[in-house]
């Protein structure tokens, strides 16, 4: 009788036993095939390759990338009053840096000279310049100022 209980209790255990062994080959053969899937199932090459990506992706992340809406808010915030901007133009110079020249109206000398210091002003501009010639003229002035922006 006590014999007869342990194989009973032996066969129950064997089925478990072989379900569990089944599911750890399985989970063996998904890591070997994900492992192999990428660069031959070798981790150094794996960890390389999302290195490189990862890399690739902070590149073209937003915060580094010049977008020129940035610019154009960054000019009406610092344009005072007394200042019309009629024309912009710019071209960009690589993914960080862009070249910008801008044509307007200043109602005086020191409106455009407040302009010019606001813009000299933004971390991310360089080389603010208004052409001496643009201060010919007491009041209404036609000026140009160019610029570069950097999203660095």
């Amino acid at each position: 009788m006590l014999f007869a209980a342990a194989l009973i209790g032996i066969g129950l255990l064997v089925a478990p036993y072989a379900l569990v062994q089944g599911q750890i080959s399985e989970l063996n053969a998904a890591i070997k095939s994900a492992t192999t899937g990428v660069n031959g199932g070798k981790l150094g090459d794996i960890q390389g390759a999302l290195s490189a990506a990862k890399a690739r992706i902070t590149a073209l992340a937003p915060d580094q990338v010049m977008v020129v809406t940035d610019v154009l808010s960054r000019l009406i915030a610092d344009k005072p009053s007394g200042i019309t901007i009629s024309g912009i133009s710019y071209q960009r110079k690589d993914v960080t840096t862009v070249a910008v020249n801008l044509q307007g109206k200043g109602v005086s000398r020191e409106a455009i000279q407040q302009f010019e210091q606001n813009l000299k002003q933004e971390k991310s501009f360089a080389g603010v310049d208004v052409p001496v010639s643009d201060f010919a003229k007491a009041s209404d002035i036609d000026f140009s100022l160019s610029f570069t922006a950097s999203g660095q």
